[in-house]
């Protein structure tokens, strides 16, 4: 696998992980049989919030952090899971709740149908 990452992050993966190579100055070539997944995740992750539009980044790093109540015009009550899954993909209010269908909501790993529920009967009050 190769990932592309800014020169300092590239540095730092080649250090953690010796079998690392680099490839034409920000990509690093890593075998997955060099390293685990939680790390692989991580490094992913990274590479990808270095390439993504600005907005979309702030949003995916934000969002482990985003707590029940505490974003948008979210519920309280559709708890951890749902209101991070909603923030990670930049869905805050309940205006753009409103434009999707239920089953827009349940692909989103995270939202269940109880979330859904809760965001309906919210939007209904």
């Amino acid at each position: 696998m190769v990932l592309t990452l800014p020169p300092v992050e590239a540095e730092e993966l080649i250090t953690a992980c010796p079998a690392a190579q680099r490839v034409d100055g920000t990509g690093v070539r890593l075998a997955l049989a060099e390293i685990d997944g939680q790390q692989l995740n991580a490094w992913v992750r990274r590479a990808w919030a270095a390439q993504a539009p600005a907005a979309i980044a702030e949003n995916a790093d934000a969002a482990p952090s985003a707590q029940p109540g505490e974003v948008g015009d979210l519920p309280r009550a559709i708890g951890r899971a749902a209101t991070r899954a909603l923030a990670d993909l930049g869905i805050t209010t309940m205006d753009r709740v409103a434009t999707m269908s239920d089953r827009e909501l349940l692909a989103i790993h995270g939202v269940g149908p109880k979330a859904v529920r809760l965001l309906r009967g919210h939007a209904g009050t």
